[in-house]
């Protein structure tokens, strides 16, 4: 007996968010709840997005890898990347995105880069993600990484 009870103790535990899940929901309170207002609703235009053939989403990604391999050696790049988004049209999501990588593996070797992204601004939502990982490796040598989204 003294084992039945933390057994079913434990199986209560566990049934009570399959219970809590069953009974959960949306209460409506009378005829302006969230159910009427659903039903209610103004359909989307057939171009939310300012016309035929604009887009609902406009997203612009530049990457790059830069690598300086033999000792002394110097790269420098730049990357950028800009909204393509034609005249009247807005996108309801802009995305932005960048990214790099810098390696300076030979000795007194000098890797460095740019990245440069603008995105579309969205009516509904932005979304901006910027990452740049560098590694200086061999004996003096220098990684300068600059990565800009917006």
């Amino acid at each position: 007996m003294s084992r039945l009870f933390p057994a079913l103790a434990a199986l209560a535990l566990l049934a009570t968010p399959a219970v809590a899940q069953e009974t959960g929901g949306v209460q409506t309170h009378g005829s302006g709840g969230i159910a009427s207002q659903i039903a209610n609703r103004q359909p989307l235009p057939a171009f939310p997005a300012g016309g035929p053939g604009c887009a609902l989403a406009d997203t612009q990604v530049a990457t790059q890898t830069t690598t300086a391999f033999g000792a002394g050696s110097q790269v420098i790049q730049h990357r950028s990347a800009s909204p393509s988004t034609p005249a009247g049209c807005h996108p309801l999501v802009g995305i932005g995105i960048g990214a790099g990588v810098a390696l300076a593996l030979g000795q007194n070797s000098t890797a460095a880069q740019s990245i440069d992204v603008t995105a579309a601004h969205g009516s509904l939502a932005n979304v901006l993600f910027g990452r740049s990982v560098g590694q200086a490796v061999g004996k003096n040598s220098t990684v300068i990484q600059q990565v800009g989204v917006h």
